[in-house]
C-alpha cells in the first residue's frame, strides 16, 4: 500500500518550517496508528508518503483486506485530522497485491529499509497517483482478492509508468454491506454444485425440520480453514429460504476479538443500511425502521441498539441514566427478545462464522441465546475452526458437526463439477495429491488450470496440450497459508527446510540439514505440530513429518528465495548421499530432484537414468520412459562434446527397452532411439560398451522381419563377445544369434547357439541385462530353446527347457520377463499339439498383458487365445480375438512370427468351415515369408495350405504337392514335428 498527502492540497497561508514539522510529524502518526492496527509493516517514508507491506514480515490470510481498510482508516484519519487552522489535509492510497522477495537490510540508522525486488509496491504508487482527493485506488489483483467485501467503480486501464501493459483500477467507495466473507468473495460467482458432503446436509435438513416444529436446534459446525464450512452454510441458507424462513447472518472478524458484540452490530448495521457516511438522523432513522419490522417495541430498544452502534441518540432519546452494566445486560436481553419475537412471525436460521475470532461479550450473548431458543423456530447455525473450544456441546439441542476432507472419489466428481467436463487424468491425479480433500483448494487449483494455457477444451473434455509442469500455487490461497507459517516466526526455517526435502521428511534427514542444535529443532517441530501445520507419526529419532496440506508445503517452498532453495536442495541431495545410502538405492529419483533444483546437471542426469533402469527392472515401464526423456531433455541442455553423446547412450538403450516392452516390440519411438544410439557408436571407436546398443539394433531388426539385417548384427555381436572373452557378453550375443537362426529356419544353427548361451547363463549375475536389454537373456534362451527342440521333435527336451524358462521367470520376478516365457510356452505346446494348454497359457498372459499394459504380449496372447478357441468350438468368439491380436501386431510395427500367425489364421478359418477365406491368409503367409526370410513356420504354411484346398475341393494333385513341399522344406529344416504333421495329412488324405 502506498499512501501520500494528496498533490493538490493548497496550504492558504506561509507556514514555517516548524509547522511543516509539526504537520507531518501529525500525519505519521495518524499513519502509524492505523497501520498498527492491521498489523501493517511500515517499510519507509518518501517525502509525504508512506510505503506499507501487509503480508511481511508476518503473512495473514485477509492481508488484502486489511490492506484496504487501513487505506479507508487512514484517509478518514487524515480527513479529520486537525493538523492547522489554516490548513485541512487530503490524502491518496494506491494498493497492490502481487509476490515480491524481500532481501537484506539496506542504508543505516534510521534510513535503515528492506531491499525488495519486484514490480509490485511501484504499481501501489502509480496507483495512488490515479486517486483524488481522500481516493483509493486498487489493483486488478486485489480487486479479485477483496471480491464483494467493499464498493468499487471501475476507473479503466491505464497506461502507467514502468509498465509494459495497461492496468487496471478500481476506486474503493466504501465498506459494501454483504452478509458474510463468503458472499463478498463469491459475489457475481456461480457456485459449483457441492460435492460429497450428503450426509452433512441430511443432518442439517433433520436440525432444520426439528426447528420448524418449535423444538429449536443448535449445530456446531467445525473444520479447518476452507474446508467447506461457508458453503454448507450457504446450502443451509437455501434450504430455509425455501421454507420462508428469515436469515439473519454474522461473522466474527480477526480484527476485532476485543470489540465487544462487533459480529451483533456489523449484523445490525447490514440490516439496518447504516453506512458511515450517513448523518445521524439517516442512521437513527433507519433503525428505527428496523426495530419497528422485527416487531419491537422502538421506545425501549432504540436507544440501546443506538447505543450499541455508537449512534449519538440523546437529543432524540435523552440519556440512558444506566450502570453500563446495565446497559449491557439489558442490550442482551433485547438482542434475545428480537429472536424469540421475530421467530414466532417466522422460521429463524441464525448464522454465526468464524466463531474461533469472538469477542468475549458475544461469547456471553451466544451463551443466553442458546439456552433460549430451544422452545423457538430457530436454528442456530455456529461456524469455527478446530482451535475453538464450545462449551455447549453437552446441550441436548446442540448437534456437533465436524468436517473433513474428501475422499478421492469424491475430489474426482468435484474437479468434474467445477471444469464442467472430464480432466486429463494426470492433471486430476495432482489435484487429489495437493488438495488433501480441502473443497477451496480443489476448486482453486481447478480453476487456476482451466484459465491456464496447459489445457484445451476439446468439447466433451479437456486435453492437456503441453507438457504439464508443477502448476503454481494460486494467489488466492497464498496469503493464507503464508498467514499459518508466519505466525510461528522463530520456527519458519524449519518448515522451510521441510518444504525443499519434500511433503513428507523424517526426523533423521531433517536434523542432518538443520543448523539448529538437537534441543531447538525438537522444540521447533513441537510448536510446528502443536498449530497442526505439519503432522508427526512415530517418536524422534525415528520420527516421520508431513505437512498437513501439499498446498501448505507449496506456499512454505515458494516463499524461499532462489538461491536459498538451490542451496537447501543441494545439501538435501549432499546429506542423502553420505548418509542414507538405501534411499539412493530405492529412490534415485528424489536425488535427481534435489540436484536438479540445485541446477547440479550432470548429477540429476546420473541419477535419473538410475530410476529408468530401476523402474525397467520393477517393469513400471511409463515412469521409466518418463524420467529416463527428462534426462535426455537435461542432458540436450549442456554443450554438445563426446562426452555428453557417450552419457546418452545408456539412457537412450534403456528407453529403447522401456518403449518396446509399453509399446510393443518395433514400435517408431524405438527406431527412433536405436537410431540415434548407432548414429551415436558410429561417431567413435568401436568399444564394449557399444554391445548393448547393436544388441539392442538386433532385436528391433529381428522383430521387424527384417532378419537378414539382424543375422548381420548377430554375428557382429559374436565377434565383440569372443575379442572380450568376456562370459557376460557370450550368453545374450548368441542367444540373439540363436533366435534369429529360428526365425530363419536355420534349426540347428538355432541349437547350437542357443545352448551355448544358455550354458554362460547365472540368474543372479545377469539380471543387469533386463535394464540394457528389456529382458533376461537367460530366460529367453531357454524359452527359444525350448521351442526349438519342439519343432526338432525333441519332445522330452522342449518340455524341460520350457519348464526351465517358466521357473526362471517366475523367479526373477520381472514380469516382462515372466510375458516372454508365457508366450513362448504356447508355442512350445502349439507344436507338441496341446491346444487346451494354449488356451489356458495365452489367457494367463492376456490377464499379464493388460495388468501390466504389456502391449508387446498383448497381441500375442490374443492370437494364441483365438487360436485355441476356434479349434474348441467357441469360432466367433476365438476369430475376433485373433484378428484384433494381428491388427495391433501390424499396428505396432512387428512382422516377427506373422507367417506361423496368418498360417494359424487360415487354418481357424478352415476349422470354422471357410476354406477359401483361410487359403487368402495362407497367401499372405507366404507374402510376409517371401519379404522376411522367416522360414520355421514354413512346412506349416504348406501343410495348413493343402488341407484348406482339400476342404475346398481343390485338384488332389495341387493338395498332394502341398504336403509334398511342407515334407520337403521340413527336412531341409530338420524340423521333424513339422516333418510328422505334414506326412500324417498326406496318409490322411489318401
Amino acid at each position: 500500500m502506498f499512501c501520500d498527502l494528496a498533490d493538490s492540497t493548497a496550504l492558504s497561508v506561509k507556514l514555517d518550517a516548524e509547522d511543516m514539522r509539526d504537520i507531518s510529524m501529525r500525519y505519521q502518526t495518524c499513519c502509524e496508528t492505523v497501520v498498527k492496527r492491521y498489523n501493517g509493516y511500515i517499510a519507509n517514508y518518501l517525502g509525504d508518503g508512506v510505503l506499507v507491506y501487509f503480508g511481511y514480515p508476518t503473512a495473514d490470510e485477509h492481508d488484502p483486506e486489511r490492506a484496504v481498510r487501513t487505506g479507508l482508516e487512514i484517509i478518514e484519519a487524515i480527513r479529520s485530522l486537525d493538523a492547522h487552522p489554516d490548513v485541512k489535509l487530503h490524502s491518496r492510497v494506491g494498493i497492490a497485491t502481487g509476490s515480491v522477495v524481500v532481501g537484506d537490510v539496506l542504508g543505516s540508522d534510521s534510513a535503515q529499509q528492506r531491499a525488495v525486488v519486484g514490480e509490485t509496491p511501484n504499481l501501489a504508487a502509480r496507483l495512488q497517483a490515479l486517486a483524488a482527493h481522500d481516493g483509493l485506488v486498487i489493483s486488478n489483483e486485489t480487486y479479485r482478492l477483496v471480491g464483494g467485501l467493499f464498493e468499487l467503480t471501475d476507473l479503466g486501464e491505464h497506461d502507467l509508468k514502468g509498465f509494459d501493459h495497461r492496468v487496471q483500477a478500481w476506486q474503493v467507495v466504501s465498506d459494501q454491506a454483504m452478509d458474510s466473507r463468503f458472499a463478498a468473495r463469491r459475489q457475481g460467482i456461480e457456485l459449483t454444485p457441492l460435492t460429497g458432503r450428503e450426509e452433512e446436509i441430511g443432518v442439517l435438513k433433520r436440525r432444520w425440520q426439528e426447528a420448524l416444529s418449535g423444538s429449536g436446534q443448535v449445530v456446531l459446525l467445525s473444520g479447518e480453514a476452507d474446508i467447506g464450512k461457508s458453503r454448507l452454510a450457504e446450502e443451509l441458507e437455501e434450504i430455509a429460504t425455501a421454507d420462508m424462513a428469515r436469515c439473519l447472518r454474522s461473522y466474527c472478524s480477526p480484527y476485532h476479538g476485543n470489540s465487544a458484540l462487533y459480529p451483533i452490530i456489523n449484523g445490525l448495521q447490514r440490516r439496518a443500511g447504516i453506512r458511515r457516511d450517513m448523518s445521524v438522523e439517516e442512521k437513527l432513522d433507519r433503525l428505527e425502521a428496523t426495530i419497528e419490522a422485527a416487531g419491537l417495541d422502538t421506545a425501549s430498544v432504540a436507544p440501546l441498539y443506538a447505543d450499541l452502534l455508537s449512534v449519538p441518540a440523546d437529543k432524540r432519546y435523552g440519556v440512558l441514566e444506566i450502570s453500563p452494566q446495565k446497559i449491557k445486560d439489558n442490550t442482551l436481553a433485547a438482542l434475545i427478545n428480537q429472536i424469540k419475537v421475530q421467530s414466532a412471525a417466522e422460521p429463524l436460521l441464525l448464522l454465526i462464522e468464524d466463531l474461533h475470532w469472538v469477542d468475549p461479550t458475544t461469547l456471553e450473548y451466544l451463551d443466553l441465546l442458546i439456552d433460549e431458543i430451544k422452545s423457538h423456530r430457530v436454528l442456530l447455525l455456529a461456524s469455527y475452526r478446530p482451535v475453538f473450544e464450545p462449551s455447549w456441546t453437552h446441550l441436548p439441542h446442540v448437534t456437533t458437526l465436524p468436517l473433513s476432507r474428501l475422499s478421492t472419489k469424491t475430489i474426482e466428481d468435484a474437479v468434474i463439477n467445477v471444469a464442467g467436463k472430464p480432466l486429463p487424468a494426470e492433471i486430476v491425479r495432482q489435484i487429489v495429491e495437493k488438495s488433501d480433500g480441502v473443497p477451496l483448494f480443489i476448486e482453486e487449483l481447478t480453476k487456476s488450470l482451466l484459465e491456464s494455457e496447459y489445457l484445451t477444451d476439446a468439447g466433451d473434455r479437456y486435453v492437456a496440450d503441453l507438457p504439464l509442469p508443477s502448476f503454481a500455487l494460486p494467489e488466492t490461497l497464498q496469503d493464507s497459508l503464508m498467514a499459518r507459517l508466519d505466525k510461528l516466526a522463530p520456527v519458519k526455517e524449519v518448515a522451510l527446510i521441510g518444504s525443499v526435502i519434500g511433503r513428507q521428511f523424517s526426523y533423521e534427514l531433517l536434523s542432518s540439514i538443520s543448523e539448529m542444535n538437537e534441543h531447538d529443532l525438537e522444540d521447533a517441530l513441537r510448536q510446528l505440530v502443536e498449530s497442526q501445520l505439519i503432522f508427526r507419526r512415530g517418536t524422534i529419532p525415528a520420527a516421520i513429518y508431513s505437512f498437513k496440506h501439499g498446498l501448505v508445503q507449496d506456499a512454505a517452498y515458494n516463499s524461499l528465495v532462489r538461491a536459498k532453495r538451490q542451496r537447501l536442495h543441494a545439501r538435501v541431495a549432499e546429506a542423502i548421499e553420505t548418509k542414507f545410502a538405501s534411499q539412493i538405492t530405492d529412490q534415485p529419483e528424489i536425488l535427481a530432484h534435489h540436484y536438479e533444483a540445485a541446477q547440479l546437471t550432470r548429477k540429476a542426469i546420473t541419477y535419473l537414468r538410475a530410476a529408468g533402469e530401476r523402474f525397467i527392472q520393477r517393469s513400471a515401464n511409463t515412469e521409466a520412459i518418463n524420467h529416463l526423456e527428462h534426462a535426455r531433455e537435461l542432458l540436450g541442455k549442456l554443450p554438445k562434446s563426446a562426452e555428453r553423446d557417450e552419457d546418452e547412450l545408456p539412457i537412450l538403450l534403456l528407453l529403447g527397452a522401456g518403449y518396446t516392452m509399453s509399446k510393443g516390440w518395433a514400435t517408431v519411438e524405438a527406431e527412433t532411439i536405436y537410431h540415434r544410439a548407432k548414429m551415436i557408436c558410429e561417431r567413435s571407436e568401436e568399444t564394449l560398451e557399444h554391445f548393448p546398443v547393436y544388441l539392442a539394433l538386433h532385436r528391433f531388426h529381428a522383430l521387424r522381419g527384417e532378419l537378414k539385417q539382424s543375422d548381420a548384427v548377430g554375428e557382429r555381436l559374436l565377434a565383440q563377445a569372443k575379442l572380450s572373452d568376456d562370459k557376460d557378453y557370450q550368453l545374450p550375443a548368441n542367444v540373439a544369434h540363436g533366435y534369429n537362426s529360428l526365425f530363419l529356419g536355420e534349426l540347428k544353427r538355432a541349437e547350437k547357439h542357443l545352448a551355448e548361451g544358455v550354458s554362460y547363463y547365472a540368474p543372479d549375475q545377469h539380471q543387469f541385462w533386463i535394464a540394457r536389454w528389456g529382458e533376461d537373456p537367460g530366460i529367453v534362451g531357454l524359452g527359444f530353446g525350448a521351442l526349438t527342440q519342439a519343432i526338432l521333435g525333441n519332445t522330452k527336451n522342449a518340455v524341460a527347457l520350457n519348464e526351465a524358462s517358466l521357473n526362471a521367470a517366475r523367479a526373477s520376478s520381472h514380469q516382462f520377463s515372466i510375458g516372454f516365457s508365457l508366450w513362448i510356452a504356447t508355442q512350445v505346446e502349439h507344436v507338441l499339439g496341446n491346444t487346451e494348454r494354449v488356451r489356458e497359457i495365452a489367457e494367463d498372459l492376456l490377464k499379464l498383458s493388460l495388468e501390466q499394459n504389456f502391449l508387446a504380449w498383448l497381441g500375442h496372447a490374443m492370437i494364441m487365445r483365438g487360436w485355441a478357441l476356434c479349434l474348441t468350438g467357441r469360432g466367433d468368439e476365438g476369430l475376433q480375438s485373433m484378428r484384433d491380436g494381428l491388427a495391433g501386431e501390424l499396428g505396432a510395427g512387428a512382422l516377427a512370427h506373422r507367417t506361423q500367425y496368418l498360417a494359424l489364421l487360415g487354418e481357424a478359418l478352415g476349422s470354422l468351415g471357410n476354406p477359401e477365406e483361410g487359403l487368402k491368409e495362407i497367401t499372405g503367409a507366404e507374402e510376409v515369408m517371401a519379404k522376411t526370410a522367416e522360414g520355421y513356420a514354413e512346412p506349416e504354411i504348406y501343410r495348413i495350405k493343402g488341407e484348406l484346398l482339400a476342404q475346398s475341393g481343390g485338384a488332389s494333385t495341387a493338395v498332394r504337392q502341398c504336403f509334398a513341399d511342407a515334407i520337403e522344406a521340413a527336412e531341409r529344416r530338420k524340423a521333424k514335428a513339422w516333418e510328422l504333421r505334414a506326412r500324417q495329412s498326406l496318409k490322411n488324405f489318401g
